[in-house]
């Protein structure tokens, strides 16, 4: 097993001139074999019960979807959301509704606030339109403050990101005080991340609902434990800024995969009873990662997270993220260098697991001590 982690810091090679651009090293760590390791704490999720889910996959569709999503499909997700069909626009994946977003409310030009640390994905898309960025950067406690986000805020911002569960502290944001401050002292839009909602609770509802300068960005990947499919949106209830969320949508893939499409509507009257398990699963998980995390205070600090089913655990004597990850590893166990999230120091794990002995047994093995490459 290499000891190099390809990208961590940032690699690329530019050809002939072209526009250059580094790998994400949270993906390229995610991206090496780990089938062979016995213990996995980088999921996300509570993974859908997949052999019981696929009884009821019977029917596919391979016809091209409209482009903004299929009427069925959109007007299901809408109703979950109090939403209308015609606010949602559905894409391929949280990603592309992410980059959709973000250029439909970004001028070339003006400047941005981002939730700091954030997702890798909008930075790059930033710079590449010449956008200045501007950092809310978490207070000492972790948390966000409205107060820090005021003397960033002015007339040439047009557009804001935040996160909210967010990834991968599962901390969550007072969206509608937050909104209030934006457009107070903008003509801001304000873009939430909120792929994370609902696998623990609804919290506030979808944050579209708050008014028209709101983008709400999501997806069925950890909603519903359902990342293969694929499928994401973008909720918005302003119907100019929709259409050019959809304009975006047409030039980036066109449209969502219609077997997803079909695949999450045959699903739909199984999701609530899920949705239901998966949410007493984390309950259940998050009890036996705070018992182990009061028997290794000695070895690492950390704290549950607010929603969701990730958290950040530091190892105590300071040692290198992306070296422990390396170390435990080798050990067999499957976890993720905070640094390529912004956090170093830290690693994330994940606890979504749905047989309780297999968390418990890697947490365990986590716990033992390694050695840490020189």
């Amino acid at each position: 097993m290499a000891d190099r982690i390809p990208g961590v810091s940032g690699s690329s090679v530019c050809y002939h001139g072209a526009m250059d651009i580094a790998r994400p090293a949270l993906e390229e760590w995610f991206n090496q074999p780990r089938e062979d390791l016995p213990h996995d704490l980088g999921g996300t999720m509570v993974p859908a019960d997949a052999e019981r889910m696929g009884h009821f996959l019977t029917d596919w569709d391979v016809r091209y979807a409209p482009t903004t999503g299929s009427a069925d499909c959109r007007g299901l997700i809408a109703s979950s959301d109090r939403l209308e069909p015609d606010d949602l626009v559905l894409t391929c994946g949280a990603t592309e509704a992410g980059v959709a977003a973000l250029l439909a409310a970004v001028r070339p030009g003006s400047a941005a606030v981002l939730q700091d640390p954030l997702y890798y994905l909008f930075e790059p898309w930033l710079a590449t339109l010449g956008v200045a960025i501007r950092r809310w950067r978490a207070a000492p406690d972790g948390t966000w403050q409205n107060a820090d986000i005021e003397g960033l805020l002015d007339p040439s911002v047009s557009v804001v990101v935040v996160n909210s569960p967010h990834n991968p502290t599962g901390r969550t944001l007072a969206i509608a005080e937050l909104a209030e401050v934006v457009f107070d002292r903008s003509q801001a839009v304000l873009i939430v991340d909120e792929v994370y909602r609902g696998v623990t609770d609804d919290g506030p509802g979808c944050a579209a609902r708050m008014g028209p300068r709101v983008l709400a960005v999501s997806s069925a990947s950890k909603r519903w434990g359902l990342p293969g499919l694929r499928l994401g949106w973008v909720a918005c209830t302003d119907p100019d800024l929709g259409r050019r969320v959809l304009a975006w949508h047409e030039h980036l893939s066109n449209s969502a995969p219609r077997p997803s499409e079909t695949a999450l509507v045959a699903l739909w009257p199984e999701l609530e009873r899920e949705t239901e398990v998966s949410r007493a699963i984390a309950a259940r998980n998050a009890a036996i990662v705070a018992r182990w995390l009061a028997h290794n205070q000695d070895r690492f600090s950390g704290s549950l997270p607010d929603a969701g089913v990730t958290m950040l655990l530091a190892p105590r004597g300071g040692l290198d993220d992306v070296q422990f990850a390396i170390a435990v590893r080798r050990s067999g166990v499957f976890v993720i260098p905070g640094s390529t999230l912004g956090y170093p120091g830290q690693i994330r794990i994940g606890f979504g697991h749905r047989d309780p002995g297999r968390l418990e047994a890697a947490l365990e093995a986590l716990a033992v001590p390694v050695a840490i490459p020189a």
